[in-house]
């Protein structure tokens, strides 16, 4: 079993496809029969480029050292290096990123990102344009946990729902513009729930059910255990 660094580093430098080594398919036996011609023990393992150039591979069993310098080998094939057109591309990328994040246009700064990610080659210009995606994504981050914060300790929910409401208008378009109207749905919901807890006749796991309904989305953690006097604290409901 590998550790989560070295998972982590697995899933930076390739998109992984598991194949069963007796039915799998022809190109991928042609591919690891070419190049492991004396493979015989599970797992087996190959690591190629977009474009199908081998990069690496092995059969058996490894120590946890003994994948990393198998990984630290496959990042240093100069077939993983850029070519100078695409470092120019990502070179505009990161740089229009870059102007973009300090003007906090964070939905440039994704989209700007995901052009760059359809780029193959690894440089410091990417490098760069993920420094600007990653301020981008950390305001976003920020949002979405101040939302979550305060419907966990009983606050207001205005607020929260004005943030996510920029959110989907920054954003618009783009995915997480759908993960904000989902917030903002789930505040509704709050709002019914903290109605309904207010009075002395809630029925027992109204507040389960409810989560569920946002059970595979990051706001099912507004739905915990209700605070102690959330509505005189902190205002009860609003936000609708």
């Amino acid at each position: 079993m590998t550790t989560d660094p070295i998972k982590s580093r697995i899933g930076g430098i390739a998109i992984g496809l598991a194949t069963d080594c007796d039915a799998s398919v022809a190109d991928v036996q042609a591919l690891m029969r070419s190049n492991l011609p004396d493979a015989s023990t599970l797992p087996f393992v190959g690591v190629i480029t977009h474009d199908g150039q081998w990069l690496g591979g092995y059969s058996g069993f490894k120590q946890v050292g003994e994948l990393t310098a198998f990984l630290d080998a496959v990042e240093k094939s100069p077939l993983l290096k850029a070519k100078p057109e695409v470092r120019q591309q990502l070179k505009e990328l990161a740089a229009s990123a870059e102007a973009f994040a300090k003007k906090g246009k964070w939905a440039e700064v994704i989209r700007a990102a995901r052009t760059g990610s359809g780029l193959f080659g690894a440089c410091p210009e990417r490098d760069a344009l993920r420094g600007a995606e990653k301020k981008a994504r950390d305001w976003l981050q920020g949002q979405f946990d101040s939302v979550i914060h305060d419907a966990v300790t009983g606050a207001k929910l205005s607020n929260a729902k004005k943030r996510l409401s920029k959110v989907k208008r920054v954003f618009k378009g783009e995915d997480e513009a759908a993960v904000a109207a989902r917030g903002i749905l789930a505040i509704k919901r709050l709002n019914f729930l903290r109605s309904a807890e207010a009075r002395a006749n809630t029925k027992a796991g109204l507040r389960k059910g409810v989560a569920a309904e946002f059970k595979e989305t990051i706001w099912v953690a507004m739905f915990g255990k209700a605070p102690a006097k959330n509505s005189a604290k902190s205002g009860g409901v609003d936000g609708k």
